[in-house]
Parts: C-alpha cells; sequence; structure tokens
C-alpha cells in the first residue's frame, strides 16, 4: 500500500466508526492493537464473551469460506455483538479480502466497501 493510500484508509476509519469496513484488495491487515478473527472459527467461539476486545477486529479470511458459513459473522457485523457481548462504540471491525466477489449479498449489506 502507497504511503497516500494508507493515509486515506485511516481516514475512512477514523471517520467511519460504526460500520464495518470490508477492504477488497488486502489480503490481511495486521496490527499490534488488532483481535484477529479467523473466519474459520467455530460459531460458538465466536459468539463467546471470551473475544479479546481491542481497538479494531479483524475478520480474516472471510472471502474464503462459503456464503452460508459467512452468515455466523452477521450478528458481529450487524449488531456489534460477540455473544451478550456488545463492542464498545470505539471498536472499528475490518474484513481483509482479496475479492468481494466471494462474499455474500448479506456480508455486502452490511459494511463498507473499500478497493485498495
Amino acid at each position: 500500500m502507497t504511503p497516500a493510500q494508507n493515509a486515506k484508509l485511516t481516514q475512512v476509519l477514523q471517520s467511519n466508526a460504526t460500520w464495518p469496513l470490508i477492504i477488497v484488495g488486502m489480503m490481511a491487515a495486521r496490527a499490534p492493537n488488532a483481535t484477529v478473527i479467523p473466519a474459520t472459527i467455530a460459531e460458538r467461539d465466536l459468539h463467546n464473551d471470551t473475544i479479546l476486545i481491542k481497538p479494531y477486529i479483524v475478520i480474516d479470511g472471510l472471502d474464503n469460506i462459503s456464503a452460508d458459513a459467512q452468515r455466523k459473522f452477521v450478528p458481529l457485523l450487524k449488531d456489534r455483538r460477540t455473544g451478550m457481548h456488545k463492542l464498545p462504540a470505539d471498536v472499528r471491525i475490518i474484513v481483509p479480502v482479496r475479492s468481494a466477489d466471494k462474499l455474500s449479498k448479506q456480508i455486502k449489506d452490511l459494511a463498507l466497501i473499500y478497493n485498495v
């Protein structure tokens, strides 16, 4: 990512606090202040209250699982919940994907799509 793209992405993240952000063209987003959730996580583990909440939640590899399997992330994207735990307002949800074509319509409807 160029410095200009990185600056624009930072601006998008800062100005869209409540909307999840799908970043198309990015393989993975790694940061020390992020909780990375693999898309292959078991649904019971995703909705359990032990997920460590940091300023960013990254759902990694969502475009690598079936549209049916993607449904387990709807409560997180739509209601900003993991189990019975509501996410703090300042937590950003990021979904890096190679291509948005492999994401379900329901997932795409719940997030902003940003092309790198």
